[in-house]
């Protein structure tokens, strides 16, 4: 009988050292995922930033190319109306004189 229980006894101490062997090989695995996982989510956060850099690069020419644009129109625009509001003041100093010219012959 003793003989038995010393035999149940050393299974059991073996058990516990194989379940420990395999709780340090669990925590080693896991500890190499860990930084595996980490390196990875490093990389896909590089990569986003980079993704997010170029994205807003290309926003920003193509936001100046739309101000620039847009000031070139207005520029344009301005010309145009003051040339228009040049020759429409010029005919009615045209008129004016035209009409104290008629009046000063006629008043003569």
């Amino acid at each position: 009988m003793r003989e038995v229980v010393e035999r149940v006894l050393g299974a059991e101490d073996q058990a516990k050292v194989r379940i420990d062997a395999a709780r340090q090989q669990a925590a080693t695995i896991k500890s190499q995922a860990d930084d595996q996982s980490a390196t990875i989510v490093a990389a896909a956060r590089e990569q986003s930033v980079a993704s997010a850099r170029a994205a807003l690069d290309v926003a920003r020419t193509e936001s100046r190319a739309a101000l620039d644009k847009a000031l070139a129109q207005d520029v344009a625009t301005g010309a145009s109306f003051t040339k228009t509001l040049g020759s429409a003041t010029d005919a009615v100093v045209e008129s004016i004189v035209a009409l104290i010219s008629g009046t000063s012959i006629v008043g003569n």
